[in-house]
């Protein structure tokens, strides 16, 4: 094949812009198998819960301290395996290791507030997280209200011996308690917002890659047509 026969720059772009429809028919082919290939990787969520302290214990210390160490209690507790297995007997989506795993992050940016962020492929365990969350609020605090009774009761036993004004005070605050969990508050107020579905830039680039692909298939299948045609002349 001579020189002449080579197609040129200027010779390939008239091409493409004259056989615009064949073009078209490649991107489009190349767009399908992008999007089918990216259609088939599963859903990736995202979900934030936030757990703040919402009723302090009645129990002598620092307010900020106290909120801080039952903050530490509640993130133990999480991990604690026999509060996992006495929630989970039922359940289908989550196993204890979901509860350690990296996907699965708990801090605390404050003295009374802890985030829980949590990436998954299943939006149902999202769901059984919260769940679960909640399921250790109300343990700790029953935990607490039965402290609460127990030292009440005690307290009572003893003013009737012997009335005391520091008493009476320990007295109302475990009765205020027991009346906040009465009306059904608990010690922690979990909030949670709706999963996120995240859109990993690695979907773009792999359309992106494809449409390239097509692009390039149609020209070089432009380019064999012309020099099968040049070459027959």
């Amino acid at each position: 094949m001579s020189l002449n026969s080579q197609i040129t720059l200027t010779e390939l772009i008239k091409m493409a812009w004259n056989n615009k429809k064949v073009m078209i028919i490649f991107l489009l082919i190349s767009i399908f198998m992008g999007t089918m290939l990216t259609g088939t990787k599963d859903a990736e969520y995202h979900s934030t819960i936030e757990v703040t302290v919402d009723l302090e214990p009645p129990f002598p210390g620092n307010i900020n301290i106290k909120s801080k160490n039952i903050l530490r209690e509640f993130i133990n507790k999480l991990y604690s395996e026999d509060n996992f297995r006495n929630w989970g007997e039922n359940t289908v989506e989550i196993l204890f290791e979901n509860i350690k795993s990296p996907d699965l992050e708990i801090r605390t940016v404050k003295n009374n507030k802890t985030i829980a962020n949590l990436s998954h492929k299943n939006i149902n365990i999202h769901n059984e997280i919260v769940d679960y969350l909640e399921f250790t609020n109300t343990t700790l605090t029953n935990k607490y209200t039965s402290r609460a009774l127990y030292e009440k009761k005690i307290i009572e036993d003893s003013i009737s011996k012997s009335p005391d004004g520091i008493l009476m005070r320990d007295l109302l605050q475990r009765e205020r308690f027991i009346n906040s969990v009465n009306s059904g508050m608990k010690l922690f107020k979990i909030k949670d917002e709706p999963p996120n579905e995240l859109h990993s830039t690695s979907i773009y680039i792999t359309l992106l890659l494809y449409l390239i692909m097509g692009l390039l298939l149609g020209v070089i299948y432009l380019i064999t047509i012309e020099q099968f045609k040049r070459t027959r002349s």
